[in-house]
């Protein structure tokens, strides 16, 4: 004796069949997953600065490096219109200093600079 089963109906989007989509839509959607596509924040820019390269890896390091050293200027030029800052706030603000220098000198090297003249 056979068993005849009935198919299993969809249960899950992947499941359901799909039209295929109009040439526009597709290159929409390409458009929207190199956006959304895990880029270091070096590649965006350059990106957007129309060099369409990728970057080294000593490239992305420094805008990485000089991106983080700006915020913490920055919290700490706040923190000084309203206190003394303590001795390691201080360090830390010369360390901050210290890494954008070195970082600018490495993408100046590179020739990236617009890399963080685009960000500020």
């Amino acid at each position: 004796m056979t068993s005849t089963t009935a198919p299993r109906p969809p249960t899950t989007p992947a499941d359901l069949p799909v039209a295929p989509l109009p040439g526009a839509a597709r290159a929409a959607l390409a458009r929207l997953e190199f956006a959304f596509a895990s880029q270091s924040t070096a590649d965006r820019l350059a990106h957007e600065a129309a060099s369409h390269v990728r970057v080294t890896p000593d490239v992305a390091k420094a805008v990485t490096r000089y991106e983080v050293a700006s915020q913490r200027l920055a919290e700490l030029s706040q923190a000084m219109d309203d206190r003394d800052l303590s001795g390691a706030e201080f360090d830390s603000l010369a360390l901050a200093q210290d890494t954008m220098r070195a970082s600018k000198a490495t993408l100046a090297a590179a020739g990236q600079l617009h890399l963080i003249e685009a960000a500020r």
